[in-house]
């Protein structure tokens, strides 16, 4: 029983403290996504996520596998969810801020460039 209380804890935390941040954390993937959109063999799905995750997909010329992009930025300290090798999600949460963005934003174009 006591791993009930644990996962019961846990939602108890997400719906009193949590939600009164999701628009920070949506206006940070916002940011995301429009730095992202001007990183040279990246195409971002949408500007304007409805959520805290953006998705990205690399442009065909791009030589690198998507296997070696997330190590990359997992050796940055970044960790990018891998949907295919070419398709990407990234999400913001309570743990990331604005100069993670843009720290996110120049890991990718240093690599793509």
């Amino acid at each position: 029983m006591r791993q009930a209380g644990v996962l019961a804890a846990a939602g108890l935390i997400a719906m009193k403290k949590m939600r009164l941040r999701l628009n920070k954390d949506h206006d940070l993937a916002r940011k995301l996504a429009v730095g992202l959109k001007d990183v040279s063999g990246l195409k971002v799905d949408t500007i304007e996520p409805k959520t805290n995750m953006v998705y990205c997909l690399l442009d065909d010329g791009v030589m690198l596998s998507g296997e070696e992009i997330v190590e990359y930025m997992k050796d940055k300290g970044i960790l990018v969810g891998m949907i295919s090798n070419n398709y990407f999600r990234l999400v913001t949460h309570y743990q990331i801020n604005a100069d993670d963005i843009d720290r996110v934003v120049e890991a990718f174009r240093k690599i793509l460039q």
